[in-house]
């Protein structure tokens, strides 16, 4: 399965002597605009996330090209993306909904609804938009906070039909899983892992 992820540029993902540092290339840990509250809050969930995966050697990636190329690239200026091909069974499917509600102790919004309605319409053309938002919020509105470790995890790509789903791939990866790699702010890409050294 196609799949890309923002790393840190110095960040060999097939390197198996290093101690991938997940507190440090993280995101979510990181971003200097959160709170030191929320950014707590965070850390409890990544710890739970971890011991459930049996590790915190792991790779956010993204599962369509063009979110990770477009629509994250402004916030990844400073980093290098990894186009991978990664066997299904290498791969732990995530719903973004639930993951974000864990993260930020806040059910699904409408917002995050339409934004979602706008990536998948191409997806659930058999359906309208009002029974989509029915079957979404039935399914969502049904939902505790203590359920939303029981539906974090996707059997495969096509088993949330309530968002796109990121996937997270256990680090190091295999080189032979490594496409290509390109540098934010440049649109050649550098074809196997030539382009990660």
């Amino acid at each position: 399965m196609q799949l890309w992820t923002w790393q840190n540029p110095e960040l060999l993902i097939y390197d198996e002597v290093t101690k991938y540092d997940s507190l440090k290339y993280s995101s979510y840990l990181n971003d200097k605009y959160i709170a030191a509250s929320e950014r707590h809050r965070f850390l409890e969930v990544y710890k739970k996330l971890w011991s459930i995966l049996e590790g915190d050697q792991l790779l956010w990636c993204y599962t369509e090209e063009n979110e990770a190329v477009s629509g994250s690239a402004s916030k990844n200026r400073d980093k290098k993306l990894w186009e991978l091909d990664v066997p299904e069974e290498q791969i732990h499917m995530i719903c973004p909904i639930a993951w974000n509600w864990l993260l930020y102790d806040l059910p699904c919004t409408m917002m995050q609804f339409d934004s979602l309605w706008y990536a998948l319409r191409k997806m659930v053309k058999h359906i309208s938009r009002d029974e989509f938002t029915q079957r979404f919020q039935s399914f969502w509105s049904s939902k505790e906070a203590g359920q939303l470790w029981d539906v974090l995890f996707l059997a495969d790509s096509t088993a949330c039909m309530t968002g796109c789903p990121m996937a997270i791939v256990m680090f190091p990866v295999k080189k032979e899983w490594v496409v290509r790699t390109r540098v934010a702010g440049k649109e050649d890409w550098r074809n196997g892992i030539g382009g990660g050294e």
